[in-house]
């Protein structure tokens, strides 16, 4: 049976990938638009920064334009939710006794 900290874990990592799903389906949103408006893009281009402000300068009409705001918002959103997640799962599987580390990619609890 799993203690307090291990249920709560567990909870953490079902919240962050979730959020690594949405980031992806969001990634895809992305593509699409700029797909369906003529710019040819390959779907991990959007993991960085600086191409995500491409996409922004991109020159969609404001419609386009809008909806692209939007969504890039709330992936810069997940990807911060996402990093302070990781961090945390760090922090409390190092805790939990017979718990070596938490992979911070996947979130997965590596027991040893």
């Amino acid at each position: 049976m799993r203690s307090k900290e291990e249920t709560q874990l567990a909870s953490l990592i079902d919240t962050r990938d979730k959020f690594v799903k949405l980031r992806t389906a969001l990634k895809n949103k992305i593509h699409n638009i700029l797909n369906a408006n003529g710019i040819v893009t390959r779907k991990e281009i959007f993991t960085s920064e600086k191409n995500l402000e491409k996409a922004l300068d991109s020159g969609l009409e404001e419609a386009s334009l809008f909806e692209l705001r939007i969504i890039i918002t709330e992936l810069r959103n997940l990807n911060k939710a996402i990093e302070e997640i990781g961090k945390e799962l760090t922090g409390r599987g190092k805790k939990l006794k017979g718990h070596k580390n938490v992979d911070k990619r996947f979130g997965i609890l590596r027991v040893e």
